[in-house]
């Protein structure tokens, strides 16, 4: 995966996702995320491990957001209300919102339908 593939999929806050993407794709880059700092934590001294564990979870943290902004896209919604994750018991089921409404058919404000186009 090049450098422009990764920032298109993991790091753009504009356009849409659908389902299955939201799902799966956060949680395959943060087993890689996990992978990589436990080889780094074989192989660097601890001076350096303590600045990537301490990077990484904010990059996760950027990751994540971007699924949840291009989620609500898709669901028609503004990204903003992506900032309901952050306050607890409504996060629960707003992620759940997320993962099983169906996106709006067809183009909206945000882009083409992801399910029938491939960009």
């Amino acid at each position: 995966m090049t450098w422009e593939q990764f920032q298109y999929d993991y790091l753009r806050f504009e356009g849409r996702i659908n389902r299955w993407p939201y799902f799966w794709k956060p949680i395959l880059f943060s087993l890689a995320v996990s992978f990589f700092l436990m080889l780094c934590e074989m192989i660097l001294p601890l001076s350096v491990i303590s600045i990537l564990f301490k990077i990484a979870p904010v990059f996760n943290v950027v990751v994540t957001s971007s699924f949840i902004v291009r989620r609500c896209h898709d669901l028609d919604k503004s990204g903003y209300w992506g900032l309901l994750v952050l306050i607890p018991i409504v996060n629960f089921f707003f992620l759940l919102y997320l993962l099983f409404a169906k996106g709006t058919d067809g183009w909206n404000q945000y882009g083409p339908d992801p399910l029938e186009f491939e960009f």
